[in-house]
């Protein structure tokens, strides 16, 4: 841990006395299991850039609590330090937390309302993340998600031209491809198995949440990208929204729109690691274009 560091986790526990020790390694820096002589357990974030991306990953988690879901307090942010509680769990939907997790995501997305998109801005995988309102779900999805992702994804030289032309032809195209949302829904916004924790047959928490107002599919197709959500999850939060979006997981979301509204977490991961997501994007909006 930085001097820096250390001085921030002083300033911010100030006058309690703590130890730390190295839990793992993000994606802007080191992460801290805090302990309070005394006191709660914190996970610490820090950030040697100090470029803000602590203070907008501190308001998402505030904006999640503020909804009533699942989610660390935050203690403290900073440009360089995020101090938030432990919460206990393991990453990913346990088959007996299957039931709780959609209860709870459901009841995030009910916390929706228009315009769709959010006041401020967010991050996803340090990457920045327009959310400038608008009052088309389908028109904020192909402006702020699919062309503005696959062009920053050219100018970083991970995607070529034709990649960017199929992107910018999907998005043309989407009208003739999904309908607008029966309402908007509150989204985590990088609802991978990585980003929950579950345990005693309940969800403890979401994590690094990049929250704004869209579709409620856009959240469930994230999850089953990487696995870790069991089919039961799927089945129960099916149950609990048919009658506010109608048609919600049927069997086109299956084996049309997931990989539509997946092409978006694509960018990401083209822009943050190329390879191979470059080329699974490409196949996915050829299918789309």
């Amino acid at each position: 841990m930085t001097d820096r560091a250390r001085a921030a986790l002083e300033a911010a526990l100030a006058p309690r006395r703590f130890r730390a020790a190295h839990l793992a390694a993000g994606r802007t820096g080191e992460v801290l299991r805090v302990e309070v002589e005394g006191g709660p357990a914190f996970v610490a974030k820090l950030d040697p850039r100090g470029d803000g991306g602590l203070e907008t990953e501190a308001d998402g988690l505030r904006l999640l609590a503020a909804a009533g879901a699942p989610a660390p307090r935050v203690e403290s942010a900073g440009p360089h330090l995020l101090l938030m509680d432990w919460c206990s769990g393991e990453t990913g939907v346990a088959p007996d937390a299957a039931e709780d997790a959609a209860r709870a995501l459901y009841e995030l997305h009910a916390a929706g309302e228009m315009p769709f998109g959010l006041a401020t801005d967010a991050r996803i995988g340090g990457l920045d993340q327009p959310n400038t309102p608008r009052d088309s779900w389908l028109a904020f999805f192909s402006e702020h998600r699919l062309v503005a992702f696959a062009r920053a994804a050219r100018d970083e030289g991970r995607l070529d031209a034709h990649g960017v032309q199929l992107v910018e032809r999907v998005a043309a195209r989407l009208a003739d491809l999904a309908a607008e949302p029966a309402s908007p829904a509150l989204l985590h916004g990088d609802l991978w198995a990585g980003n929950v924790l579950t345990g005693g047959g309940a969800l403890t928490a979401f994590l690094d949440p990049a929250p704004y107002h869209g579709h409620r599919e856009v959240d469930l197709a994230f999850a089953t990208m990487f696995g870790g959500f069991p089919r039961r999850f799927f089945d129960v939060y099916r149950e609990r929204a048919s009658s506010d979006e109608p048609g919600v997981l049927d069997r086109e979301f299956w084996s049309d729109r997931r990989d539509l509204w997946n092409l978006f977490p694509l960018l990401v991961h083209v822009r943050l690691f190329g390879g191979s997501y470059a080329q699974e994007l490409v196949r996915t909006a050829r299918r789309f274009a």
